[in-house]
């Protein structure tokens, strides 16, 4: 059993981009349902309110909390994972250009080793 979390995997931004403007939309939608089953108000009146929405969520960018994101929304999971493993690497100061197990490459370790006699000398 791999655990779809801790595997190495990027986040999709266009998948992310996608269900963000979508759940805007949404909330667009829903706006413009309740203002025409009131009836008081006319269709110029019910665009310009449904468009200011729409501005207002954009410049907030209607993100979600972090505690709100369900097991299969993968791509979200990904991109706080990504976020707090920046996070975590700043902390603990590991340089950006570290590459996971180099350590333990006998190749890249052996041509170490041979950059820093050649320095010595």
């Amino acid at each position: 059993y791999t655990n779809r979390i801790t595997r190495h995997q990027n986040p999709d931004e266009n998948i992310l981009e996608h269900k963000r403007k979508r759940a805007m939309e949404n909330r667009c939608a829903k706006l413009q349902l309740e203002l025409k089953e009131e009836g008081a108000v006319d269709e110029g009146k019910i665009d310009r309110r449904v468009d200011e929405l729409r501005q207002k969520l954009m410049k907030e960018d209607f993100k979600r909390e972090r505690g709100t994101l369900k097991p299969h929304e993968i791509h979200e999971l990904a991109a706080m994972k990504v976020q707090g493993n920046r996070k975590f690497c700043s902390a603990i100061k590991v340089n950006a250009s570290y590459v996971e197990g180099k350590a333990f490459d006998k190749e890249l370790q052996a041509e170490h080793k041979g950059n820093q006699r050649e320095a010595e000398d």
